[in-house]
């Protein structure tokens, strides 16, 4: 059932009329003048709020963090960081005399203590907390986590004999430092000037891992060594006295220990491990387990906080998240989900004496995310925030059993979240669709929501906004068995015809309206696909459609079946079928808004990236209403994708298994990935395309861009490819600032000729054979 929140917009359209005389358009140089608050946290006697400050700085062409801190008071905003050095992750010490962060001061980076009842001085290190230290409860030490040598009666060296190494397995004696010049030649300061040298400028690869998205250069293979395990330390809260290097070692035996809190009562340290297999006899194997590897599970212990001998309260055969004991120490909780694709993820509430599971919480009608649940003070209820859609919620459930409530309310996002449940106060940072980010505080039940940031309130007085209208609409039946029945059939078939009964999906979509839009007239309108496909668009800041709108533009951005938010058998149900009833859910969005006859139905176009590129070059492929398109990071051959990306195995995942045997219709994805590839589908593009591609794009590397340049020149469809230089697949979001702008201007300048100005800036020349 379509709902739409046309209310919203007789509220928003007036005073931005009114102001209009007086402010500007947004335009992509506006990247440099917001700032991103985030990472909130509420002081112990919960008067003060630390938060995160990123600035861009456009004249450096980097990012700069600063902490700064309100007092809740009386609503004081003060810089506590030193001015130009970068510092992160706030927080404070549970007497709430210090608070630590992760800074880099000349050669000594990690963790700084600054006082704070004692205002001034600079930052400093405290002997032996480094890392991530956890505070005990009353403040007097902190429990650090080391990797040290796995104990051995036989020591190296002790008449052992150096195993010699296969071909394969050997590892070179030296690896090519910077980053690999895929596209112009090595730098000569870096290359070697000998012959001996110039020979170590060669990669021997023998490993699987060799290169990760955002890392530009290439990996090294891992190097012999001593197999080490993970020991909590205890280390006094003024530090370790001079001489001593570690710490009380707290913890023994020779697995690795992940760290989860402390009791509240300071007592107990909660903590999760890798532990053999228990004997499931109702257990059914995984198709590719081996039989001869040993299974492993996550074991959950307790152990005194000083020290001793470690319980295992429980087990689980499935993933274990968000491990919490309650107040009385007499139960835990921990967030798991049986089957990743098929299953949501629920809570279970273990008895610490019995080691049984005793209940199962927000396991029936909640289909939403669960993340660290976080106990109420007296037990009664669990927290957690949760993506609902296209928001997030702090919501709650009773730890006896019953219903999930919201807590709080509201089109919005998180950007950071923090509970003082001892004052009953909440403090987050939340953006929406037409504001970006500041700090808020609440009561613990959602109450009393006050703003306590104005970081960008100066900037929000300089510029026009436009409203952004959330609405709802029915994609077509969702039903697998039709689905599995695109091999067969074909994708023609299945993209002119709709399952013949299923589950009817509600589709979010929002429409962001022309800046100072005027009724009665038809405006040209981009449509947007997120990446993922299992991510989402949301109630968040987006100026780079703020951006497009000021073009005299709508922007509708939908969150097709596929995407995250809204349970499982939504996210996965697009699985060994991408493009085919998520494209049909895109492109009904656009027929409900062209019917209201706002959008000039002749004047549209498509964008998108990483996935979202991919569904772009897809649909022009398979549908010619569009004017123009924008594919960004985007994917067009499978086959070549999984032998290229670092996220290889989404084509094991998502288009059932490898892609071999070649041609099989019954084994493998060879015969799917390459229905399901735009590539075989490009004689029939018609739209002018853009292609928008980091070099260095490790995810959805640049040959996917390359290919589709190629082939949409040899068919003399317009076509322009740019392509950004030491950048990966997140350029669009943490890429380096002068070539982030670029790109936006790039998007700008594509869709304002093509749908607003009417001229075509691309001209297919004779040489395209």
């Amino acid at each position: 059932m379509r709902r739409l929140l046309s209310g919203l917009m007789l509220v928003v359209l007036a005073p931005l009329a009114v102001a209009a005389q007086e402010t500007r358009p947004i335009e992509p140089e506006d990247y440099y003048r917001v700032d991103r608050v985030s990472s909130p946290a509420l002081s112990p006697d919960g008067n003060h709020l630390l938060y995160q400050v990123e600035t861009v700085r456009q004249d450096r062409n980097d990012r700069i963090n600063h902490i700064w801190w309100v007092d809740l008071r009386n609503g004081r905003n003060q810089r506590i960081s030193t001015q130009g050095i970068n510092s992160t992750n706030p927080n404070w010490t549970p007497d709430g005399r210090r608070i630590y962060f992760q800074t880099a001061r000349g050669d000594e980076r990690g963790t700084h203590f600054l006082n704070f009842t004692e205002p001034g001085g600079e930052a400093y290190r405290i002997r032996g907390l480094e890392g991530m230290p956890r505070f005990h409860p009353d403040g007097s030490w902190a429990l650090v986590t080391r990797n040290v040598p796995v104990e051995s009666e036989d020591e190296a060296g002790d008449g052992e004999e150096e195993r010699t190494l296969p071909p394969t397995e050997r590892r070179p004696s030296h690896w090519p430092s910077g980053t690999p010049a895929l596209t112009s030649p090595m730098d000569r300061a870096a290359a070697g000037q000998t012959e001996e040298d110039r020979n170590r400028d060669v990669y021997v690869i023998t490993h699987d891992v060799y290169k990760r998205d955002g890392q530009l250069g290439f990996i090294a293979p891992p190097r012999p060594g001593r197999e080490t395990v993970t020991q909590f330390y205890r280390v006094p809260a003024d530090g370790l006295p001079e001489g001593e290097e570690r710490g009380e070692r707290l913890t023994t035996g020779e697995m690795n220990k992940t760290f989860r809190e402390f009791s509240r009562d300071g007592q107990w340290i909660l903590f999760t491990a890798q532990v053999p297999a228990l004997e499931r006899p109702d257990r059914e194997p995984d198709e590719d387990e081996d039989p001869d590897e040993e299974r492993r599970e996550t074991g959950i212990f307790v152990m005194p906080a000083t020290g001793g001998e470690s319980q295992l309260v429980y087990q689980s055969p499935s993933g274990v998240r968000g491990v919490s004991l309650s107040p009385d120490n007499g139960e835990l909780a921990y967030v798991t989900t049986e089957d990743p694709i098929t299953d949501d993820p629920h809570i279970r509430i273990v008895s610490v004496e019995s080691g049984e599971v005793i209940r199962e919480l927000a396991d029936e009608d909640w289909v939403f995310s669960v993340s660290t649940p976080t106990w109420s003070t007296d037990g009664g209820h669990l927290y957690w925030v949760s993506a609902i859609g296209g928001q997030d919620q702090l919501v709650r459930v009773p730890s006896q059993g019953g219903p999930v409530e919201r807590v709080t309310d509201g089109r919005h996002t998180f950007a950071g979240f923090d509970a003082n449940l001892d004052r009953q106060r909440i403090a987050y940072v939340k953006s929406t669709a037409e504001r970006p980010w500041e700090a808020f505080v609440a009561n613990l039940d959602g109450s009393g929501e006050e703003q306590v940031t104005q970081v960008n309130t100066d900037w929000l007085a300089q510029v026009r906004l436009s409203p952004v209208e959330h609405f709802t609409f029915e994609g077509p039946p969702h039903n697998r068995e039709w689905l599995d029945q695109l091999r067969e059939r074909g994708v023609e078939y299945m993209l002119a015809n709709d399952a013949p009964d299923g589950e009817r999906f509600e589709i979010d979509g929002w429409l962001v309206y022309p800046l100072d839009y005027e009724e009665g007239r038809q405006y040209p309108m981009v449509v947007s696909i997120h990446g993922g496909p299992h991510s989402r668009y949301a109630e968040t800041w987006f100026p780079e459609f703020q951006m497009l709108a000021a073009q005299g533009m709508f922007v509708y951005y939908p969150n097709p079946r596929g995407s995250s938010g809204y349970g499982m058998n939504f996210q996965y149900s697009t699985m060994e079928a991408w493009g085919i009833d998520d494209m049909k859910d895109i492109l009904r969005g656009v027929d409900e808004i062209v019917a209201r006859g706002i959008v000039d139905p002749d004047r549209m176009g498509v964008t998108g990236g990483s996935y979202g590129g991919f569904m772009t070059s897809w649909i022009t492929a398979h549908d010619h209403r569009f004017r123009s398109a924008l594919t960004a990071r985007g994917i067009v051959n499978w086959l070549s994708f999984y032998g290229v990306s670092d996220a290889s195995g989404l084509v094991e995942r998502e288009f059932g298994g490898m892609p071999w045997p070649f041609r099989s219709a019954d084994e493998g994805s060879y015969d799917l990935v390459m229905k399901l590839s735009p590539i075989v589908w490009a004689d029939r593009v018609q739209t002018p395309t853009l292609i928008v591609h980091s070099i260095n794009d490790y995810r959805t590397p640049l040959e996917g861009g390359e290919q589709w340049f190629r082939a949409l020149r040899k068919h003399d469809v317009p076509v322009k490819m740019v392509l950004f230089p030491d950048s990966s697949h997140g350029l669009s979001r943490t890429g380096e600032p002068w070539l982030l702008v670029r790109r936006l201007h790039e998007y700008m300048d594509w869709f304002r000729y093509y749908l607003v100005e009417e001229g075509p800036i691309v001209v297919q020349d004779d040489d395209s054979q």
